[in-house]
């Protein structure tokens, strides 16, 4: 019955927004007050009405230092940016990017991140009715980044990539595939499908995440709810994860 509920909802809202508030035009990641080490790089995620790319601006303790930018993502309504600052010694950082900004305060103590293999530790579904509605997938990933590079093949053979934030980010991070509520950056792709690269705010390099999952469920009733046990075996780790369909 949930299960219908759900469906029916899904038809009203048609739209996979619908009721959610206008997303900002410019977000960044890590977001606005994050400590940041020495020669940070900072992403910035424009949905953008022109084929411009506005320029960086950032000052260190007030005074301009320089802003590398690296084009990662180029498409016709959005586009995601790499800013690589330049600065080692300063106690706050500020950027302005198409007319929004952030701030940060740089600390001189390198934070100690270990070399840890990027991983799916959790896998959920949600299939949910109201308006935002759920239907989607949430994958949560170790190591946690400010970003992250997937790329996977389509439907019709075409290779797509995508760099999005993560839904949170402690010390392990989710991923958001389909339709998950208001979260502007969900991917619509089959997540089990994507290979994942986290992209770090300092200099260390990520590994990538290869795919390779293979779905195992056992289904049973719980709370009303139906929720199956999904196993997943790749070449990098191996999780047990829960899929809930019907209302949280």
């Amino acid at each position: 019955m949930r299960l219908v509920v759900a469906l029916a909802s899904l038809l009203l809202c048609r739209s996979a927004l619908a009721g959610c508030a206008a997303p900002p035009n410019v977000e960044f990641a890590p977001e606005s007050g994050a400590v940041l080490s020495a020669h940070p790089t900072v992403y910035m995620f424009f949905r953008r009405s022109g084929k411009g790319v506005p320029e960086i601006a950032a000052r260190a303790d007030g005074v301009p230092v320089s802003a590398r930018s690296e084009l990662l993502i180029d498409e016709t309504d959005r586009i995601v940016v790499a800013a690589h600052i330049t600065v080692a010694k300063a106690t706050k950082l500020a950027i302005t990017f198409a007319g929004a900004s952030a701030s940060y305060r740089i600390s001189s103590v390198k934070p100690s991140a270990p070399d840890e293999e990027t991983r799916i530790t959790h896998a959920e579904f949600v299939l949910a009715s109201g308006c935002p509605s759920d239907e989607g997938f949430l994958l949560t990933v170790r190591p946690a980044a400010p970003a992250y590079r997937l790329e996977w093949t389509d439907k019709r053979g075409t290779t797509r990539r995508a760099v999005v934030p993560p839904l949170w980010a402690r010390k392990r991070a989710q991923l958001a595939f389909g339709s998950i509520g208001c979260f502007a950056h969900a991917v619509d792709a089959r997540p089990f499908e994507v290979s994942i690269e986290p992209l770090f705010a300092d200099e260390k390099e990520g590994h990538v995440y290869l795919p390779g999952c293979r779905f195992t469920p056992r289904r049973r009733q719980k709370e009303g709810a139906m929720v199956s046990t999904v196993s997943c075996a790749s070449t990098s780790a191996s999780f047990r994860g829960s899929v809930r369909i019907g209302s949280p």
